[in-house]
């Protein structure tokens, strides 16, 4: 009969081992979900696909990348959960349209749930903002330029008048972008 010490040392080590391989497992299935997701996306990049453009059929992507049906399943909910793609049952998957959302509400609950940040979370998230405006502002500019767009003009009058008067307008910058 084994000792006390000895059986919980048997025991203990058998956990640790159903532990390790469980933890070896889980992480073997998140490089292999990232990579199915990295090649999906890789995919569309070397594609040139635009918006609203349909992927390759669940099968012909399984055969493509080299992967079971189940991880290009997951990969295409998980790409559906960023906005980068969406899927119609019986039509298949598709680029999604461009859009900050996921991003906005990763930052918002962040910053609701980060008290012991106080405002310096917001201040991120205006720096951040401030970064990317700037960033895409030049692209911007030049695929405008030439063109006419009184809504345009019309938000950024109305933006200016409240800027004035120490006026909110977030209604207008949400349209503007």
């Amino acid at each position: 009969m084994l000792s006390d010490n000895l059986f919980s040392h048997a025991v203990l080590s058998s956990h640790t081992r159903s532990s390790q391989s469980a933890s070896a497992e889980t992480s073997h299935h998140t490089t292999r979900m990232s990579n199915t997701i990295d090649a999906i996306k890789n995919y569309m990049i070397s594609h040139q696909l635009k918006t609203g453009d349909p992927l390759p059929t669940e099968a012909a992507l399984c055969a493509q990348l080299g992967v079971s049906r189940s991880s290009v399943r997951e990969a295409l909910r998980r790409l559906e959960a960023l906005d980068i793609l969406r899927s119609h049952r019986g039509k298949g998957s598709f680029v999604g349209p461009m859009t900050m959302r996921p991003l906005m509400e990763t930052l918002l609950l962040k910053n609701a749930l980060d008290t012991s940040e106080g405002n310096r979370t917001i201040s991120n998230i205006t720096q951040t903002r401030l970064a990317l405006d700037l960033g895409i502002a030049p692209a911007v500019v030049q695929a405008m330029k030439g063109t006419h767009n009184p809504k345009l003009h019309q938000l950024v009058d109305a933006m200016m008048k409240k800027t004035q008067s120490a006026q909110m307008f977030p209604d207008e910058d949400i349209a503007f972008h």
